[in-house]
């Protein structure tokens, strides 16, 4: 008999459940402080608008929207995306959470094959102790995601498929649609629901913000993508030639061809 992955359960919620919680957390990271040729040559602030405007559409409260950062945030300054700062935001993105909220976490900056992100005082010369590693996100955010809650993630990084190690892979809207990922084993293990979309795989390179802007201005315009039209959109829009470097969607689940971000 062949067994089949375990389907995803969404969780979908109306907007106008006062006991439903939604909380995110941005973070962008240029790192000025690591070599120039991988320096991330755009405004960070421009991709924490984008991504801020497109949570508060989706009914997420400014209040419940921390932004760690290194450009401005509007009249708000953001905060230091250092370790201990990225470290503690994902805490308070997960304390209390329960069944039926959704959580929301972007990482935009530089990440490495192993699962890790680089904070703001992050050295590229010093002992990799000073990256959030894959097993930092994994403890204070990942395994804190109690069963009927959903976090949904965005990695604009270079290896950003790899990371959170989730067992299922759909590399194109037509795996999604067919219900044919590709697994990895050894896959992080986690109660809730937790998808990741990256913005290449495991092994590919992401050096602008073009996944995020193309993401979000796709989202805009269709508030109800689903997540395999999505992902059609960005890897038509980004037209790279490197399979590496295509956008790639992880899950803890298995996902369905309607299943979208938000209600």
């Amino acid at each position: 008999m062949i067994r089949q992955p375990p389907q995803l359960i969404l969780y979908r919620f109306s907007l106008k459940d006062t006991n439903m919680v939604k909380k995110a957390v941005i973070v962008n990271v240029s790192n000025r402080l690591i070599p120039s040729r991988l320096h991330r040559r755009v405004d960070t602030s421009e991709a924490t608008a984008l991504v801020r405007a497109f949570l508060e559409g989706r009914g997420f409260r400014s209040s419940n929207i921390i932004v760690l950062s290194e450009g401005d945030d509007g009249d708000e300054i953001p905060e230091d995306p250092t370790y201990d700062g990225i470290i503690d935001r994902m805490r308070w993105l997960t304390r209390n959470a329960r069944s039926g909220d959704e959580l929301f976490f972007y990482y935009g900056g530089h990440g490495s094959e192993r699962g890790d992100i680089c904070p703001l005082d992050y050295s590229f010369f010093d002992d990799p102790a000073t990256r959030v590693k894959a097993k930092d996100m994994l403890d204070n955010m990942v395994s804190r995601i109690p069963e009927g809650c959903r976090l949904t993630t965005v990695f604009d990084t270079c290896h950003a498929g790899g990371m959170l190690n989730l067992k299922y892979r759909y590399g194109s809207s037509k795996a999604i649609n067919d219900g044919t990922p590709m697994t990895r084993s050894n896959a992080t293990s986690a109660r809730g629901v937790i998808i990741n979309f990256a913005a290449c795989s495991k092994q590919g390179s992401s050096y602008k913000y073009d996944f995020t802007s193309g993401l979000m201005d796709y989202l805009d315009e269709k508030p109800n993508a689903s997540f395999a039209s999505a992902l059609r959109h960005v890897i038509n829009d980004l037209n790279v030639s490197d399979s590496k470097d295509k956008p790639e969607i992880s899950c803890n689940r298995h996902l369905h061809g309607t299943d979208s971000f938000f209600d």
